[in-house]
């Protein structure tokens, strides 16, 4: 049994339509696929995304509070610094005063060890 030339083109035909029909259905699937993929890709990201601004919005209260600590720390130290230099001016003039007073009490001493040797 021979098929003759009509036969054969038939079965071309027939071959070549179903495999454009499984091209197509590949195609579809393959469309499908990367829409599926794409979504799934999106939402992930999405995801990590909204995680990465949960952890930076974390890291920034961090730095916030610490800012605010800082800015305490620094303001402490700008009163300490102003309540030593006040101090200091304090000290230096309360020795001046000092020095003066032994002075003077030097001075009374000898004129009075003067008059002592008058007498």
């Amino acid at each position: 049994m021979s098929l003759n030339e009509d036969d054969k083109q038939f079965i071309r035909d027939v071959i070549r339509e179903a495999l454009n029909q499984e091209r197509q259905f590949i195609r579809e699937a393959l469309d499908q696929e990367r829409l599926w993929t794409k979504e799934l890709i999106s939402d992930q990201l999405g995801r990590q995304e909204d995680k990465l601004l949960r952890e930076f919005e974390r890291v920034n209260t961090k730095y916030d509070a610490m800012e605010r600590r800082l800015d305490k720390y620094a303001s402490l130290f700008r009163v300490g610094d102003r309540s030593l230099r006040m101090l200091t001016e304090w000290s230096e003039g309360t020795d001046k005063t000092i020095a003066a007073w032994y002075k003077e009490i030097s001075d009374l001493n000898k004129r009075l060890e003067k008059l002592e040797r008058r007498d």
